[in-house]
C-alpha cells in the first residue's frame, strides 16, 4: 500500500514538474506561440505585423518566446492612420521596435512577473514596470485579459493595449 501511494506521488510530481505540459483547466497547450496568434481572428493585424516584421518564422520555431500579443481592438486604439504607417516599407524599423518590445527570450511565468516589479529586458531591450492597481495587473501601460496561454516553444499573453 505505501509503495502504491508513493508511486502515484512521483507519478504526480513528474507531470507537475513537466514545464512543456502546463496548461489551465485541462486545456491542451498549443503548438507554437505563432499558431496561438495565426489561429486566432483576434490576432489579425498582430499576424500580419509579426510576417510582416520576420517574427512569424521565428515564433514558430523551436526557441521559447513569450509574446505580449495586443488584440485587434488594442492595435485599432492606435487609429488606422498610425497602423498603414507602420505597415510601409520605410518605417520598418519602427514597425520591428514595437513588434520586439512585446516580445522576450524564453517563458515569463506569470507569478514571477507579478512578484518581481519590472519585465526583464524584450529582445530589443525595452523594459515595461509590472505593477498591480484595483486588482488587476498591468504591464507598463497594457492589462493582459486572461491567463496566459502555453505552447511547446513559449507562453502567450493576451493584452487590451500596445505597449509603448
Amino acid at each position: 500500500m505505501l509503495r502504491s501511494i508513493r508511486l502515484l506521488v512521483i507519478a504526480f510530481l513528474i507531470i507537475v514538474s513537466n514545464q512543456s505540459c502546463k496548461t489551465f483547466a485541462g486545456a491542451d497547450p498549443i503548438d507554437t506561440v505563432w499558431a496561438g496568434v495565426a489561429n486566432d481572428r483576434q490576432f489579425s493585424i498582430l499576424a500580419e505585423l509579426l510576417k510582416t516584421s520576420g517574427w512569424a518564422d521565428k515564433l514558430n520555431g523551436k526557441d521559447k518566446y513569450t509574446l505580449f500579443a495586443p488584440t485587434n481592438e488594442a492595435f485599432q486604439k492606435l487609429g488606422n492612420d498610425k497602423l498603414q504607417e507602420l505597415k510601409k516599407p520605410e518605417n520598418s524599423a519602427a514597425l520591428q521596435s514595437i513588434i520586439e518590445s512585446h516580445i522576450y527570450a524564453g517563458e515569463l511565468e506569470k507569478e514571477l512577473l507579478t512578484t518581481t516589479g519590472k519585465l526583464p529586458p524584450s529582445v530589443n531591450g525595452k523594459t515595461y514596470p509590472v505593477q498591480r492597481k484595483n486588482n488587476r495587473w498591468y504591464i507598463g501601460n497594457a492589462h493582459p485579459t486572461k491567463n496566459p496561454v502555453f505552447a511547446r516553444n513559449g507562453i502567450l499573453y493576451v493584452l487590451e493595449d500596445v505597449l509603448q
